[in-house]
């Protein structure tokens, strides 16, 4: 069993000490000095190992100790030596040190598992530093035997760490240096293989379930170990001994035990790796595709052979020397494993992430797949290869999206080159079951896929129907076929009409479980109301709702508008800074994530190299002009199907822009114009198609309300499919000249986008800013102005047309004039654009004044136009302070100037001073009498000059035609201010205080509407328009900042043309502060702050014209409301004010 020595070891003799020279040790150097260091513990274990038996027993202590020592020292020398020298050793100091172990080996029974393990650390030093060098296969034989009765006499594989860590490491050493033929030499050293892989696994297994790092360092040399003794020089059949058990108990405990480290995942892939090629690799088995066009006698045999076994022509020649029906029992167990190795790595989340954290990971499994594949494809074919196919799927999908696309086609490349570059027969048959599979992925997993909840599953599928995509166009392109353009015409008409299915089921759904979850919280409890407990005193059921709503209530375009006011300056900066986004077409039925993988799935199935121009053309004709067609086609169902189409165009165009600038790019060939030409059909035809969608659709987004509960499926399709449309506008705006672009959509579709910013749904309007954000990107630097300016003859057309019509105008309309008067409105109405639409919206007003919300809604306009035309010419607020004197026009404000006027008072001042007389001041006319001279007036001869000397005295710096056309809309305005809508008449007040600053410019002629229109505005103020008992407080509010307004005009333009229609209003006025100041209710504070204003400004303004018992009766009336501290009065209100406090 071991080396007997040829003497004892009381016979050696004690060496001198080496004379080494430098830092060079020979063998026989270092033999001497380990000898020296060794020998009193090998002379004191001699003593110990050849007592008797039951002695022995006695001194096992004494015996582990030196033992220990004796290993302690053999490393120590080693660790010192090993960096100066190369350290081998001579054989004769291994049989020295060995002498005292064999006698303990002669009573195994006394070997405690303490002793045995130093026992075996021994032999492994010796080993690999002693007998390495001699034939190694011989102390094999010897040693192997020894190793494992020891370590299974005392049970070591169930011992300590360390008696676990000792037995692989001597092991180990002993197969390492060993010959790669040792064990298929000798068949009876097949035994000793079984039982060292079977010691490897059950340490393996015990050792696994502890987390530790010296746990996690065994486990990995344990793997490398099965890997080498594996990797042997032995035939199939001999590996095919072990194969089965191997690869059960590595692939158990990779799945049962948690917490491996990712080295422990690479090594048992590695491992499994070697042990898959070197039993079922194609050249052992003998592995050949029958090529089933031969007609000689042999072929004929083998291919009724294989088709007796297998679904494919595949022969094994080499399986006569395994048992019957070896290849399918092993192959079939291996898919079993396999696939529970792979699910468990692969989808469960933490072990799935260590793979994406772990470059080393990815790539072991990479290699695992493509080694496999390229060495057993035909002997795995049936079962693991499909399998693998998956398994990547999975490895894709659930990893990093970023560069997806091309790390598909890195793997898809790898293994097609892996398969075929060992036989180019293959590729038929891969390309068949690529084929086969993405068949039944496409025709019959597809529908049911995407209707799933499941997330992870749909995100699956769609990266695996890419993967085998992408296989079919490589190996198609090997095998010379065209059948991948077919395939992909399929996926793409497949995958348009069942998201049509997976759309319209979802919204069903959503539907029914909205009113079933409507109807169960409506019968939770009898004391909630609007999902408020009012307590178990009350019965909600008794409580009789009022959800009867006008009309005009459920619908105000006012309310609309003025939130598009408020919000235009952030959809502006939106469009302007290119911050909109695309439409999220499958928003509430997919998520982002998969959605986006839909949109890569279309980009990856038309990016292929193989298609031509023509076919996308033709795959894009098809896909729009077949959601057009079938009869038993809902209209939702068609409207959903043109939606989605052009949405896949759009995919579409995208690819082939990428295709066509990088060809381009790199070869430019302006001779060969055959790609710019099918370039603009596939352009022309989705353009085509989107104006379409748009114009169909517009009727049903611009009317909402009148649409029936049952057809708001249709509405909400219908506002996907045109926010598709603008999306794909968006993307068309970068490929034509701004010449063609506007000839093809801005002419006819500009107001559209407009429209569909005004618009109520999200989608529209979002999808609307984001076409209008790449317009003007693309065409006119990124201001929307200049759009509107280069386009203002379209849209102010298309506003005309509408206007003109009852038929064509629509609520939004106001709102779509709003934006163009927010974007451009002031630069219109200065070059006269704007006459037609105004003499329309007058001409509507005079036909439609009964529909107050229409009215109110040009009214909106009307403000925003003059707060722009005021952004100009009026620079100071309206109802601002001056701090003149009420003496104008002397202008006095201090004593100072007052002293200059009297100092200036004697002043002899000549009365003809300035009379000419070479000027003829007055012509006479001839025949008639003086005191007639002045009488005939109306002459048509004298109208001339007088129109003549009105034109020179304009004074205002608005330009007349703006001027005139602010004075109707006033006109209007206090015309319509007997409508019974509330809303309307505040609105009407509010745009007239924006007006009547601009009016009073020019303030000679706004002086007879206002006497024409005062009594009605004091009216309002004091509420007597108001029909129902109470008065609302807003109406007067109003009137009265209007009033205020026109008295600081006066103030400001030293007029005192209001002086006497002031105190008339104060009849007015008294009687609601007399009657009414108690009210808190009706007399509002706010009321009460303006009507104190209002007659402060009028006493300040009119002063002495005012009597002053009518300035002591308003003063008196402001004392009682609350005068504000800080005022600034006049001399005469101050004595006024003393003799009322003083009364």
């Amino acid at each position: 069993m071991y080396r007997k020595t040829s003497y004892t070891l009381h016979a050696m003799v004690t060496p001198d000490p080496p004379h080494i020279s430098g830092d060079r040790w020979s063998g026989q150097e270092l033999s001497v000095s380990l000898f020296q260091e060794v020998k009193p513990i090998c002379v004191e274990l001699s003593s110990k190992a050849v007592l008797p038996r039951g002695e022995l027993k006695l001194n096992s202590p004494q015996i582990s100790r030196l033992l220990k020592q004796l290993v302690a020292t053999l490393k120590d020398h080693y660790y010192l030596h090993n960096e100066k020298t190369l350290y081998i050793l001579t054989p004769k100091i291994a049989d020295y040190v060995f002498f005292p172990i064999s006698c303990l080996l002669k009573s195994p029974d006394v070997l405690d598992e303490s002793i045995t393990t130093s026992i075996l650390q021994a032999i492994r030093f010796l080993i690999d530093h002693c007998w390495a060098t001699g034939d190694m296969d011989i102390m094999a034989d010897q040693m192997l035997p020894l190793v494992l009765f020891l370590v299974q006499g005392n049970k070591l594989d169930t011992g300590s760490f360390e008696s676990q860590k000792t037995v692989i490491d001597c092991i180990s050493s002993l197969m390492r240096h060993s010959s790669m033929e040792y064990f298929s030499e000798n068949p009876r050293r097949l035994s000793w293989l079984g039982a060292c892989i079977t010691l490897n696994l059950d340490i393996m297994e015990s050792v696994g379930k502890v987390k530790g790092h010296d746990e996690t360092a065994l486990v990995n040399e344990i793997l490398v170990s099965l890997r080498y003794l594996l990797s042997r020089n032995m035939s199939g059949a001999q590996t095919s001994e072990v194969f089965p058990g191997v690869s059960s108990r590595v692939i158990k405990f990779a799945t049962s035990t948690s917490g491996l480290h990712v080295d422990v995942y690479i090594n048992i892939l590695k491992l499994l790796q070697a042990i898959i090629i070197s039993v079922l690799n194609d050249e052992a088995l003998g592995a050949t595709l029958v090529n089933e066009n031969d007609t000689n006698i042999e072929s004929i045999k083998l291919t009724l052979d294989a088709s007796e076994t297998n679904n494919v022509p595949i022969t094994f020649t080499n399986e006569s020397k395994l048992p019957k029906g070896w290849h399918k029992a092993t192959s079939e167990q291996l898919l079993l494993l396999l696939t529970v190795f792979f699910k468990d790595l692969l989808k469960n989340p933490n072990k799935s992430k260590m793979i994406y954290t772990h470059i080393a990971f990815s790539d072991t499994l990479h290699t695992f797949f493509v080694s496999i594949m390229e060495n057993c494809f035909l002997s795995l074919f049936e079962g693991c290869v499909p399998l693998f196919l998956d398994s990547i799927v999975l490895l894709i999908s659930h990893g990093p999206t970023n560069g997806r696309t091309l790390k598909i086609k890195s793997v898809v490349n790898e293994i097609v080159h892996g398969v075929t570059m060992s036989d180019h027969n293959k590729i038929q048959l891969f390309h068949d079951l690529v084929q086969k599979k993405l068949e039944d992925l496409v025709l019959n997993k597809m529908p049911t896929v995407l209707l799933s909840t499941d997330e992870s599953r749909i995100l699956d599928y769609l990266c695996s129907v890419e993967v085998h995509f992408q296989l079919l166009v490589s190996l198609s392109h090997d095998i010379h076929s065209n059948n991948h353009s077919e395939f992909g015409a399929k996926i793409l008409l497949n995958l348009r009409d069942n998201l049509c299915k997976s759309y319209s089921f979802s919204r069903i759904q959503n539907q029914s479980s909205t009113s079933y979850k409507s109807s169960s919280l409506s019968s939770v409890s009898e004391h909630t109301l609007d999902g408020i407990d009012l307590g178990p005193n009350i019965n909600t059921k008794s409580i009789v709702t009022n959800n009867k709503a006008s009309k005009t209530e459920e619908f105000k375009p006012s309310q609309k508008m003025l939130s598009l006011s408020h919000n235009w300056s952030h959809y502006q900066n939106t469009i302007v800074t290119n911050e909109a986004a695309s439409t999220q077409l499958f928003s509430g039925v997919f998520t982002i994530d998969v959605e986006s993988q839909i949109a890569l799935l279309v980009q990856s199935v038309v990016s292929s190299n193989a298609w031509t121009s023509t076919e996308l053309i033709q795959l894009t004709e098809t896909l729009l002009s077949q959601s057009h067609h079938g009869s038993n086609r809902t209209t939702t169902y068609q409207r959903l199907a043109d939606g989605i189409s052009l949405w896949i165009a759009k995919l579409i165009l995208q690819v082939q822009q990428t295709k066509t600038d990088v060809q381009l790019d790199d070869f430019l060939d302006l001779e060969d114009a055959d790609l710019d030409t099918s370039s603009n059909e596939l352009l022309y035809l989705i353009m085509s198609n989107s104006q379409d969608v748009i114009e169909s659709a517009s009727r049903e987004i611009e009317s909402p309300e009148e649409l029936s509960p049952e057809s708001r499926q249709l509405v909400n399709v219908t506002e996907k499919s045109v926010a598709v449309a603008m999306d794909t506008v968006a993307e068309l705006s970068a490929h034509f000249t701004v010449a063609e672009f506007q000839e093809m959509f801005l002419m006819d579709n500009l107001y559209t986008l407009f429209e569909g910013v005004a618009s109520q749904s999200e989608i529209v309007r979002s999808s609307s800013l984001y076409a209008l954000s790449e317009i003007v990107r693309n065409y006119y630097h990124g201001s929307i102005e200049n759009l509107v300016k280069d386009n203002s003859d379209y849209i102010v057309d298309s506003l005309s047309l509408r206007l003109s019509s009852a038929n064509t105008f629509t609520l939004t309309m106001p709102s779509i004039l709003l934006i163009i008067i927010k974007v451009t409105g002031k630069q219109l109405l200065l070059q006269n654009q704007l006459s037609d639409i105004l003499t329309q919206m007058f001409i509507i007003i005079d036909s439609y004044h009964g529909y107050s919300a229409l009215v109110e809604c040009f009214f909106i306009i009307f403000d925003e136009l003059i707060s722009q035309v005021a952004v100009d010419y009026i620079n100071a607020n309206v109802l601002e302070d001056t701090s003149e004197s009420q003496f104008a026009p002397w202008g006095m404000s201090s004593v100072d100037e007052l002293l200059n006027l009297l100092a200036d008072s004697g002043r002899v001042v000549d009365p003809f001073a300035k009379y000419d007389s070479e000027r003829e001041y007055f012509k006479r006319k001839e025949g008639v009498p003086f005191a007639e001279q002045l009488e005939d007036s109306d002459d048509e001869e004298e109208s001339e000059p007088e129109t003549n000397n009105e034109e020179e005295t304009y004074s205002s710096p608005i330009p007349k035609t703006i001027y005139f056309t602010l004075q109707k809309i006033y006109v209007y305005g206090f015309r319509l201010l007997t409508s019974p809508s509330v809303a309307l008449k505040r609105q009407i007040l509010a745009t007239l205080r924006t007006t009547y600053p601009l009016l009073a410019t020019e303030y000679s002629l706004v002086m007879p509407l206002v006497a024409e229109q005062w009594p009605t505005l004091i009216s309002v103020a004091s509420g007597q328009f108001e029909e129902s008992s109470v008065h609302n407080s807003t109406l007067t509010t109003s009137a009265l900042e209007l009033a205020i307004t026109m008295v600081c005009e006066d103030k400001k333009h030293s007029e005192r043309f209001l002086g006497s229609r002031f105190i008339e209003s104060w009849t007015y006025l008294k009687k609601v502060v007399l009657f009414n100041a108690s009210d808190r209710h009706l007399f509002t504070p706010a009321i009460r702050k303006l009507v104190v204003k209002y007659l402060l400004e009028g006493l300040i303004t009119y002063g002495k014209t005012v009597p002053d018992s009518v300035s002591y009766t308003m003063l008196e009336a402001c004392v009682r409301l609350g005068l504000p501290e800080d005022q600034v009065l006049t001399r005469d209100m101050k004595n006024i004010l003393w003799a009322i406090n003083y009364q």
